[in-house]
């Protein structure tokens, strides 16, 4: 299990995914934006997976104008994103479908590269799973997963892993390009609890070839920031736009 720590806490976790750095639908102001914060007040970050955008000219995506949308080669996607995270306070990598297309199509696994380029004070969830979260005295669980979509609806992925997963604290998921906070209420041994489940947003417009299949519940652009308590186990999420 991959771990971040805050040995003092607050421990404060910029949740974000789905940047598509490469994409003309990328909201390069809104995030970077976003990203100064992160910069300036010593954010860590849980990235939710899809960094990259790779369109391979034989999906199906492609040819609806998917083609049409990306702006820069892999390579320059991938030296744009290290510089990025080379700035912030460290964190953890989780690889999306897109990044798994740079995979297929290159060999490499781009997700680790950018990890080990960027320095040791990141690391890299290779598939959805679980991170536990150390603020003070206090320790948190959370499973990270890039998420399923469109066709599947928002909530569908946090009620299965909610139920399949036993104690967690939170459930982040990115994928279908939906900013959605959904804490879920539930029973334990030790009395009641409340599950933050949150989909990060997005930094894109809907792109071209998204439109035919319009996604349900969509939310506005942005990230996520959860402030994990050290001394109580409370936990605050903001969300940025």
């Amino acid at each position: 299990m991959v771990t971040l720590t805050s040995k003092r806490g607050p421990l404060k976790v910029w949740c974000c995914g789905d940047l598509h750095i490469g994409a003309e639908t990328h909201d390069a102001l809104l995030f970077a934006r976003h990203y100064a914060r992160a910069v300036v007040e010593g954010w860590l970050m849980i990235n939710l997976g899809d960094s990259l955008e790779l369109v391979t000219p034989s999906s199906r995506v492609a040819q609806r104008g998917a083609l049409r949308e990306q702006t820069m080669t892999v390579e320059q996607q991938r030296k744009v994103l290290c510089q990025y995270l080379r700035g912030l306070a460290g964190g953890i990598l989780l690889p999306g479908n897109h990044d798994y297309r740079v995979d297929m199509a290159t060999g490499l696994d781009f997700t680790a590269m950018m990890a080990e380029l960027a320095g040791p004070k990141w690391q890299v969830l290779p598939h959805a799973g679980f991170v536990r979260l150390n603020a003070g005295k206090q320790s948190y669980t959370a499973y990270c997963h890039h998420g399923e979509g469109p066709v599947v609806s928002p909530t569908s992925l946090f009620d299965r892993l909610q139920r399949d997963t036993g104690d967690l604290d939170l459930i982040l998921a990115g994928h279908i390009h939906a900013g959605t906070f959904d804490p879920a209420f539930r029973m334990t041994p030790e009395g009641g609890k409340v599950v933050h489940r949150i989909r990060t947003g997005h930094y894109l417009r809907p792109p071209r070839y998204a439109l035919d299949r319009p996604i349900s519940r969509i939310g506005p652009c942005g990230s996520g920031l959860l402030t994990l308590d050290g001394k109580r186990h409370l936990i605050e999420a903001t969300w940025l736009q």
